[in-house]
């Protein structure tokens, strides 16, 4: 249904109140005043992570991870099929990713993605009752992951995460960052210390 209570069964009016509905939630960023960040590596000069080596073997052993129940984005390329031409595609994908490095430009296509509602709860004839999921491409998942392991690596390398941080780390998760927090206030309630605890939070 609508904004108005109608009721409507074509697929491109019912695409277009999705849409709508979507825009509507969508967080604009403000980019006027933006905090400046506090400078955490400490490592020396020539060993700043300015340039990664993406090699054929790193983007081999990527894309034979693709798992294959997951469904493609906008460029149709499922990784089922992926997962059985990786021999083949490697090479090229190696020299491509290379050449988004060297332009620092991603192509257009990776920034488009099928967007699929996924109910949430309540009526389903609103759309409000939906959440929005973007499919992108694989092989773009396959660059991020990349580019993020070897960030990653670089920050746990120099000490530029902080041990406060779980989220997108090895090992350590939502689930680990509460076990700490239950440990600290467990042991500040075993010192007699809950007050101050609370005080210093």
């Amino acid at each position: 249904m609508n904004k108005d209570g109608k009721v409507i069964s074509l697929v491109e009016d019912v695409s277009e109140e999705f849409n709508k509905f979507f825009i509507s939630v969508f967080t604009n960023e403000c980019n006027e005043s933006i905090p400046e960040a506090e400078w955490m590596y400490k490592g020396p000069t020539d060993e700043q992570l300015c340039d990664l080596e993406i090699t054929v073997e790193r983007v081999l052993s990527e894309l034979e991870r693709l798992r294959d129940d997951k469904v493609a984005g906008a460029d149709d390329l499922v990784p089922r099929f992926l997962s059985k031409i990786t021999g083949d595609i490697s090479y090229p994908v190696t020299l491509l990713f290379q050449r988004i490095m060297e332009d620092r430009k991603v192509p257009d296509e990776w920034r488009e993605a099928n967007v699929v509602a996924i109910f949430k709860n309540g009526s389903r004839g609103e759309a409000s009752n939906y959440r929005p999921v973007s499919l992108t491409s694989q092989i773009r998942k396959v660059f991020e992951s990349i580019i993020r392991d070897e960030v990653v690596s670089f920050f746990e390398r120099y000490g530029v995460i902080k041990e406060s941080q779980h989220r997108f780390r090895k090992d350590k998760s939502c689930l680990t960052n509460l076990l700490v927090f239950l440990d600290r206030i467990t042991r500040c309630i075993d010192e007699g210390g809950v007050w101050m605890w609370f005080f210093w939070i």
